[in-house]
């Protein structure tokens, strides 16, 4: 009966390791595939300088 128990007992672990995994997994592969559906539908533009530095105070910059 010792190995029918621990055949049982070797089962369940491998079900309770399985089972986070697989949704693990899944959810990774949701967030990959958003991520790629993000980043085609509009692509990054580089911010302009004007645009960093809009609060600053313009008596203080160094003349160009």
């Amino acid at each position: 009966m010792k190995s029918f128990t621990s055949l049982v007992g070797w089962m369940l672990l491998v079900a309770l390791v399985a089972v986070p995994s697989v949704l693990f997994y899944n959810w990774l592969s949701n967030n990959k595939g958003r991520e790629a559906e993000t980043a085609a539908a509009a692509p990054s533009k580089a911010p302009s300088p004007a645009a960093l530095f809009a609060g600053a105070d313009k008596a203080a910059l160094p003349p160009v």
